[in-house]
Order: C-alpha cells, then structure tokens, then sequence
C-alpha cells in the first residue's frame, strides 16, 4: 500500500530541495521528456523561430502527450523552481542551468507560461 504525501503544503529548505531535484535528473537513466520522437519535439520548441506565446502552446500540446507521472512531475519542478524565484530574486534560466541549454529553455518557458500550460496561477 502506497502512502499518498502532498509536498505542496510543507515548508521546505529550497536549496535542498532544488540540489535534489537537480541531483535526480542528472542521475536519471530515463527521459522526463519521453520518447524520442516527443524528446525531438521539446528540443524544436527549445531551438525557437515561434514566437515566445506560439512556444507556449506548442509545449502545452506537446505535455498533454507524456504519461501523467511525466507531467506531474514537470508540473511540481515548476511550481518549485517558481517558489524559488519568488523567494531568492534570481533569472529564471539561471536557475534552470544546470538541466542544459535545450532543458532551460523548456523550463524557462513552463515558469513564464505556467498558468496558461498547467491551467493554474502558480
């Protein structure tokens, strides 16, 4: 039997937090991003020649097609790595540099468009 936790609501050190979510996605033999084709999309849309909007709804297409564990899990990176912005002024793709240049892109873009990819203010 699986216990449920909503990480959500509990106060945590966000360093921690992020040197964790950073450690596990270095170490992370499967992509979070999916197969290769879905993998090759995410990298177009990094590579850019839309327009910042037109990205954003590429990504949210593109989102909808990753298993929901995927999904939830970008979703929670983006609610996190959004509180840690809010709480330490730092840029976005700064913060987001150590997932790689195509990666930060992505992440860059899920944070300045969250309420319109997930559907929710963060």
């Amino acid at each position: 039997r699986q216990r449920q936790m909503c990480i959500r609501d509990r106060p945590c050190d966000v360093h921690a937090c992020t040197g964790v979510v950073m450690s596990f996605f270095r170490d992370c033999p499967v992509s979070l991003f999916g197969d290769k084709v879905l993998k090759n999309g995410f990298l177009e849309i990094a590579a850019g020649g839309a327009s910042l909007d037109e990205q954003a709804v590429q990504l949210k297409k593109l989102l909808s097609k990753l298993p929901k564990c995927n999904y939830a899990i970008l979703e929670l990176m983006t609610e996190h790595f959004l509180k840690v912005v809010k709480r330490n002024p730092v840029n976005p793709a700064t913060l987001c540099g150590g997932l790689g240049p195509s990666y930060s892109k992505i992440f860059v873009l899920l944070m300045t468009h969250s309420d319109h990819i997930f559907g929710h203010t963060p």
